[in-house]
């Protein structure tokens, strides 16, 4: 629920709020970005938070503000250096959300009797031609938003949202990945996928194998999941299953999915250094859970892809696992922290998800940090000290932040 009461919005705005977020403006994120970048080679992932819009108008509005915000992105913070390099997008911001769930719902419909994409796409065209229309116009102004994003040598991540949309999304991402995310080039549009939807694992099984056909990079971004409560109460509501059985279940595929994605960069990665990205796959790590990171790393390690690589990034939110962002920059790897600004009320419906999806976090705060701490640099060391890729392999200089 969101805070009415204006004393409440007052106190959360100057404590909580500011724990999570810089301030109300992109100003306010650059010194901080600037810090992390200097500090610990951490980049930053600015994201004006903007909810779902109605309005034709609106949504217009939305599209054309995050295309200023990128280019406002590359002049005010990466002019000086290459701090920023993704920009999240919510996609029912810029395509009616009424029509999302019109068109996942008969994409769920046809996908159950084929699940050929090119099939299902044929008979959505032939049953709804004029929302294929109005999807179509859509996919090009956002493809419009990736080349402006592509020219400022940014990346989109596109959020999830709730499942009655998903297949939408899905869909508007693979159109957008087919021509932004060309072999040898840094892919431009990572779509998100929740781990705790039981669709999810398979999802990401066919469009690697539909990325590989179609002869595009495919680029995920892996999070557990922010909608559970609402997705809770439409599994009671309709009486079907979509959501992971528990906690654990969730933290299992998540695992797994991150290990078959990393299975799938070292098989396509060329050692050919003539082109700027050498792999078939790209994914963006987001989590705050310290043995997800562990495990990740740990399989990065054992399949030769190294820290830096082009295709692995791992992210987590101001505010949250500060020290494990911090551990994985100052080691070497793609580290990055996301920092959510805006003004309160655009800004904490998106922290109040966040903290849903990470309740768990914030329940296991009573351990010791720095033993945690200790552990996980101990861990992300094992190999970079043995490859000689950071000159300090010392875990007295990692700090919690």
């Amino acid at each position: 629920m969101i805070l009415k009461s204006r004393l409440a919005q007052y106190v959360v705005g100057k404590t909580v709020f500011l724990q999570f977020c810089p301030g109300t403006t992109l100003n306010s994120v650059k010194a901080e970005a600037y810090g992390l970048n200097s500090n610990h080679l951490i980049r930053s992932i600015p994201d004006k938070s903007v909810e779902e819009t109605i309005s034709p108008e609106g949504r217009e509005k939305n599209l054309q503000n995050k295309k200023y915000m990128i280019e406002a992105t590359s002049s005010a913070i990466n002019a000086q250096s290459d701090v920023v390099k993704f920009t999240p997008i919510k996609i029912s911001s810029m395509v009616c959300p009424e029509s999302m769930e019109t068109f996942s719902t008969a994409w769920n419909a046809f996908a159950s009797g084929s699940a050929d994409y090119r099939v299902i796409e044929a008979n959505l065209r032939l049953q709804y031609p004029e929302l294929m229309t109005s999807f179509d116009e859509r996919i090009q102004k956002i493809q419009g938003l990736c080349k402006i994003a592509k020219s400022n040598n940014m990346s989109i991540l596109i959020d999830a949202e709730e499942s009655t949309r998903q297949p939408a999304i899905d869909y508007i991402a693979r159109q957008l990945s087919k021509h932004m995310n060309r072999f040898g080039e840094v892919p431009t549009v990572y779509n998100t996928y929740q781990m705790y939807l039981l669709r999810s694992p398979e999802v990401v099984r066919q469009e690697i194998n539909h990325a590989e056909n179609e002869g595009y990079i495919f680029a995920a971004k892996i999070v557990r999941g922010a909608y559970r409560i609402s997705e809770g109460k439409r599994e009671i509501e309709k009486g079907t299953k979509i959501l992971q059985p528990s906690k654990q279940a969730t933290d299992e595929v998540f695992d797994e999915t991150i290990n078959t994605i990393l299975h799938h960069i070292a098989s396509t990665t060329s050692s050919s250094s003539g082109t700027a990205f050498t792999s078939k796959a790209a994914v963006m790590i987001a989590t705050h859970n310290t043995e997800s990171v562990v495990k990740a790393v740990r399989t990065m390690e054992r399949l030769g892809i190294s820290p830096d690589h082009e295709g692995v990034h791992i992210a987590q939110l101001k505010g949250m696992a500060d020290h494990l962002t911090v551990s994985l920059g100052d080691s070497g790897y793609n580290a990055h922290k996301l920092f959510a600004y805006g003004e309160f009320k655009d800004v904490m419906p998106f922290l109040i998800r966040r903290m849903e999806e990470n309740k768990d976090v914030f329940g296991a705060l009573h351990l010791d940090r720095e033993l945690i701490n200790q552990e996980l640099t101990r861990r992300l060391n094992q190999w970079t000290k043995r490859q000689r890729l950071i000159p300090n392999t010392s875990s007295d200089h990692i700090k919690i932040a």
